[in-house]
């Protein structure tokens, strides 16, 4: 997977090689935890993409698929950003499985 690392706003940003249908390339914020963690997170940006209205993607099936799709990717989501916590030493892994999970949502869930 090609990958780019920037600092932005005090956060690293990653940009993956994955592009959302409309062009707009995946881009992963590194965010520091407690412990030695770090949080890799989209910021929303996957919800964004996979509204076709504003408030038809929280309800139903297509809810509940999603949230099997990310249990079954070790993926986890709170208010509307889908994260990943691991060790520093683990990030590329990390990043390789948040951005699959992520293009697996989007290619099964998109309008």
């Amino acid at each position: 997977m090609d990958v780019k690392i920037f600092a932005h706003n005090g956060r690293m940003l990653i940009k993956s090689s994955f592009s959302f249908a409309d062009g707009d390339p995946l881009l992963l914020y590194v965010e520091k935890c407690p412990g030695g963690m770090v949080r890799l997170t989209d910021a929303g940006q996957t919800r964004m993409h996979l509204r076709d209205e504003p408030d038809s993607f929280c309800a139903g099936e297509r809810e509940k698929l999603f949230r099997q799709m990310m249990a079954k990717a070790g993926v986890e989501e709170n208010d509307g950003q889908i994260f990943l916590d691991t060790p520093k030493d683990q990030i590329r892994a990390a990043v390789l499985q948040l951005s699959e999970a992520i293009r697996l949502l989007v290619e099964s869930l998109e309008p």
